[in-house]
This record gives structure tokens, sequence and C-alpha cells, in this order.
């Protein structure tokens, strides 16, 4: 059993120095959003300054069209080569008041398409589907949305408070 104890402990040390783990945020408005209060520019500012390494950036789609979407991508690119990496992403809000982020998007899609739609084609484009504070809907989430879904917001501090999350 010792010997078990020892080849389990080497395999955790292995795994543990082989992770290095990486800070960021998500769910971050900037001014290109209605509710944003700082500029994607500051933003890639304050991130390098508090050494975070990546920014999950979803702008509300209703402030969004194909040619500014373009350009939210292109400025993210060029802010993140100065450290912090800014990924762009769109917060689309579906039937049940399901609010879904869709991060690491490189086109625009149209919001008008049904919310599970919308996942399958960021699912397929390499991009991420987040649901965003479930609290809000009473964490329901639409059967042929989850298959799609890689993350649900567990925090969220308009919705659930600045300090500690409500129960």
């Amino acid at each position: 059993i010792y010997q078990e104890i020892e080849t389990c402990m080497a395999i955790q040390e292995d795994k543990e120095s082989a992770h290095q783990f990486q800070k960021g945020i998500a769910h971050v408005h900037t001014t290109f959003s209605h509710d944003g209060e700082i500029s994607l520019k500051r933003l890639a500012a304050i991130c390098r300054a508090g050494k975070i390494d990546f920014a999950l950036i979803s702008e509300h789609v209703q402030d969004a069209n194909e040619k500014k979407f373009a350009q939210l991508i292109k400025d993210a690119d060029r802010l993140s080569r100065n450290g912090t990496l800014l990924v762009p992403g769109l917060e689309y809000e579906g039937e049940q008041n399901v609010h879904l982020l869709a991060y690491g998007i490189t086109s625009f899609i149209d919001p008008k398409k049904k919310l599970s739609k919308i996942a399958e084609q960021v699912h397929k484009n390499g991009g991420l589907n987040v649901i965003a504070h479930p609290k809000r809907n009473g964490y329901i989430v639409p059967h042929d949305l989850l298959r799609f879904v890689n993350g649900i917001e567990v925090w969220n501090t308009k919705i659930d408070g600045s300090f500690a999350p409500n129960a």
C-alpha cells in the first residue's frame, strides 16, 4: 500500500508542476455596450496593471452589428499584444430570459436565431458558451441549449451582490 501511495503522490506532483494557472475575468462590458463604463483600451491597461492574463468580453448583442463587432475583434487583437489576452464575445438573450455569453467568436451571429442555434454555431466555430446570471431566470436552462453549454456563471456582482453571492 505504501508503494501505491508514493506512486499516487508522484503522479500528483507531476500534475501540479505541469499545470500553470491563469488569472482572468469574465462577463466584462466595455463602452461598446450601453451599460459599459470603461473603454476596451482602459480595460486592457487595468488588466495589465493587475497582472490579469485574460479578459472574456461579453458585449450586449443589441449594441452590435457585423461591422462594429468586426472592429471590436480587431481592437481586442491589437490590444492583446501588450500582455493580457482580450477575448471578444457577445451576450445574447433568449427564451425564458436566458442569457448566453458567447466567447471567442470570430464573426457576428444573428441574435434573431433561437438561442440553441446560436450556441451550436459558437460551439462549431470553437467558441465557448456560458450561461450568465442564471439566478435571474430561476436557474432554468432549456434542454436543447444545455448540450452546447461549456459553463455557468456562479456569481455576477450586479445580480448577486458585490462581496458574496446571494443564496
